[in-house]
């Protein structure tokens, strides 16, 4: 069969985000292997049709598979008003939070923080920063500051129930 990539999202199609194309926030949102469904790992899986994607001939299969990470990360920049010039921490150094750096050096920054609590994960040759120092902690602890008073702003934490940030793990 063809080699193909799958959007792993379930939504409801009724609710008003999927109304207005919005399907990833959904009222109902889902996901393949946690609401239902086969999971990445199996050897079959049904999905709607309308969430397969066809891999090109020049896509890896192991490229295909980081085809949706890559594509959140890229929404999130685009999203986004940071522009070049601008310094960014990134949460997390799994897939999503790669994709989010590559994405952001493509968008012209050159300061970013990657900030992973997993020991693992920070000595992976795959985190791209280097070890943590005094500065870039309290980079990142401003930072987080900053966007704990943005999003606060914007929906109070006591309200989405939600603690409010005071500090952050090591940086990365």
């Amino acid at each position: 069969g063809d080699r193909v990539a799958i959007e792993p999202i379930f939504a409801c199609g009724t609710c008003p985000a999927c109304l207005e194309g919005k399907y990833n926030l959904c009222d109902k949102l889902g996901f393949v292997g946690l609401s239902g469904g086969h999971g990445g790992f199996a050897a079959y899986s049904v999905v709607p049709a309308r969430m397969v994607h066809k891999i090109p001939e020049g896509l890896s299969m192991e490229q295909g598979a980081l085809v949706e990470p890559a594509a959140v990360a890229l929404h999130a920049v685009r999203l986004s008003r940071i522009k070049a010039g601008d310094t960014a921490a990134v949460f997390g150094a799994g897939p999503i939070g790669i994709g989010l750096w590559f994405a952001l050096r493509c968008k012209g920054l050159q300061e970013i923080f990657v900030v992973e609590p997993s020991p693992t994960r920070r000595a992976s040759t795959l985190v791209p920063t280097t070890s943590p120092t005094a500065s870039r902690s309290a980079v990142v602890s401003t930072m987080i500051t900053r966007m704990t008073i943005s999003i606060e702003m914007m929906a109070p934490a006591s309200k989405i129930g939600m603690p409010k940030a005071n500090g952050c793990g090591s940086a990365t």
